[in-house]
């Protein structure tokens, strides 16, 4: 192991090895796939290949396929908020993608990160796996904090289609007046794991910059799926998908927490108003890493919150 990097053998350390993940009980952030359009997918897709199939043979922009990036504009703005020029807007293959472009266009060696705790031990960034989401008061004071430091704010908007009570929080780009926030977010638990396709809102004077970069190192994303998404967006099949799931997710949800009050009163569930997973809080006593492999043994697919805590606690 003295060979490899540092990053490398931290890798190694967080990495739980397993094949590609199958639907299993309680695997997190796994979407419901047996109720995707698929039909419909094929169908777009074989309507793409008929109409411009050598057109989408070729490279593709850095920034992403034109007409994606327009519909990609006016989900936001319907859904989350986010009113902004598809020219701000970039296609990636994913929110890590994302969040590793933002750390190479604007941080230096020895420049300092806040980062959530617990968090993705890939990249510790925005996205947690137990977060609660900030009040309105501490999301205008971060956004007041930023714009008197110089500091830049990524908001990774993980599963933020998917609210089960109450109104969705507004995002921390519709409040920042001061052009200080990074909007990421991905298609991937919308629609379906192999779709890979995220998306990165900019502030209009760096798209020029995240464009070089990202021009030199893997230059674009996948373009026949950006096409098809592109029509999937713009004729309301997203919309309308997502209609059809939020119910879905919400039952599920229900369901659970029910079983949990019922069979597991000595445990804690933490909140549950958005997203597709739910932290469980556990007696003293009991580990969770301890837990996950008796969970494991009987089939079920238990996730460790100390595996995404820096320090493990």
């Amino acid at each position: 192991m003295e060979t490899f990097s540092a990053w490398a053998r931290s890798a190694v350390g967080t990495h739980v090895p397993q094949a590609a993940p199958r639907p299993k009980a309680f695997l997190a952030g796994f979407p419901a796939l047996e109720a995707f359009p698929l039909p419909l997918w094929q169908r777009l897709t074989a309507r793409c290949l008929r109409g411009e199939a050598r057109g989408l043979l070729h490279y593709f922009p850095s920034m992403g396929y034109g007409p994606l990036r327009k519909a990609t504009a006016r989900y936001l703005a319907l859904t989350r908020g986010v009113v902004c020029s598809p020219d701000q807007v970039m296609i990636l293959n994913s929110s890590l993608q994302g969040l590793d472009l933002i750390g190479r266009v604007l941080l230096e060696r020895g420049d300092e990160a806040w980062v959530e705790e617990a968090g993705y031990p890939n990249v510790r960034v925005s996205l947690s796996m137990s977060g609660v989401p900030l009040s309105l008061k501490r999301r205008l004071a971060l956004l007041k904090w930023a714009e008197d430091a110089d500091a830049w704010v990524v908001e990774d908007d993980y599963q933020g289609e998917f609210t089960h009570e109450g109104r969705p929080l507004e995002t921390l780009y519709s409040l920042d007046r001061g052009a200080r926030v990074l909007h990421l977010g991905s298609f991937t638990n919308a629609l379906f794991p192999s779709l890979r396709l995220a998306y990165l809102v900019i502030p209009p004077a760096m798209c020029g910059v995240f464009e070089a970069v990202r021009s030199q190192l893997d230059d674009h994303t996948h373009g026949i799926a950006q096409a098809v998404l592109a029509d999937f967006i713009d004729e309301g099949h997203l919309t309308a998908h997502l209609r059809r799931m939020k119910p879905i997710y919400k039952e599920r949800r229900d369901v659970l927490l029910e079983a949990l009050e019922r069979y597991l009163p000595e445990c804690k569930a933490g909140p549950a108003v958005s997203g597709m997973n739910v932290a469980l809080h556990l007696p003293r006593g009991i580990g969770d890493r301890t837990l996950r492999k008796r969970g494991g043994d009987a089939g079920l697919a238990l996730m460790p919150l100390s595996r995404y805590g820096a320090r493990r606690r």
